[in-house]
């Protein structure tokens, strides 16, 4: 998803192959985020993609203080046996993935706003999101920087 929305915000590709652009456009539009076409009635709130983009990324979020919750139990209960490199590797690529995760959504987010795709309350819904911002959520403001400095 994230590579089609790239795509279709290319300017290049729109300046060499205008119709192209248009159709990617569209096509992110309609099955990305999920517009309504002229004539057709708005989605329901439930499968709107800026409030499910959220929600992802509070569930990531929960994921990732969860492991970092475990981690630290796991080091008062089992001491130095968290040193060994498989746990470590394994704590380290699931945080890895679960960040890499959050910033996708972030970016992905970030352009559905852009190409109004949200509504007015899905947006006062993030910026208060941003303004409960903690370490995981400064993702957020690498990706999207602008909207992280209009949250303060």
């Amino acid at each position: 998803m994230r590579l089609c929305i790239s795509i279709a915000a290319d300017e290049d590709l729109a300046d060499a192959h205008p119709q192209v652009a248009a159709g990617m456009t569209d096509i992110v539009a309609k099955n990305i985020f999920g517009a309504a076409m002229p004539g057709q009635a708005p989605p329901p709130p439930d499968q709107r993609f800026v409030p499910r983009c959220m929600e992802a990324m509070r569930e990531l979020k929960f994921w990732l203080q969860r492991l970092a919750e475990k981690v630290t139990a796991a080091s008062v209960v089992y001491g130095s046996a968290l040193v060994r490199p498989e746990f470590q590797e394994a704590v380290e690529f699931t945080q890895s993935s679960l960040i890499q995760q959050h910033e996708t959504l972030a970016v992905m987010l970030c352009s559905a706003i852009d190409k109004r795709h949200a509504e007015v309350k899905d947006f006062g819904e993030f910026i208060r999101l941003l303004k409960r911002a903690d370490r995981y959520d400064h993702l957020l403001g690498k990706t999207c920087p602008p909207l992280s400095r209009a949250s303060r």
